[in-house]
């Protein structure tokens, strides 16, 4: 009887510790997340109207917050 009991508690530690990695993990994808909109709103409102008009002459001076996560994931798919 303690051989079945012993590999019970085995199994349920390991449960809980793959739920605990699993939520360290969906926590780090999250924050990459938000860095990820934090970067792009960055670029948006700061980088791309005094820079990018400088360097291409037909390009929109100021284009929007969705334009621009368009083009990342556009740019994200194909790399």
């Amino acid at each position: 009887m303690n051989l079945i009991e012993g590999m019970t508690t085995i199994v349920l530690n390991k449960n809980e510790l793959d739920r605990r990695q699993s939520q360290k993990e969906m926590n780090f994808l999250i924050v990459m997340f938000i860095v990820k909109l934090l970067s792009i709103a960055l670029v948006s409102q700061v980088l791309w109207p005094r820079i990018i008009p400088e360097i291409f002459e037909n390009v929109k001076p100021n284009p929007g917050f969705l334009n621009l996560l368009g083009l990342s994931i556009i740019v994200g798919l194909l790399l």
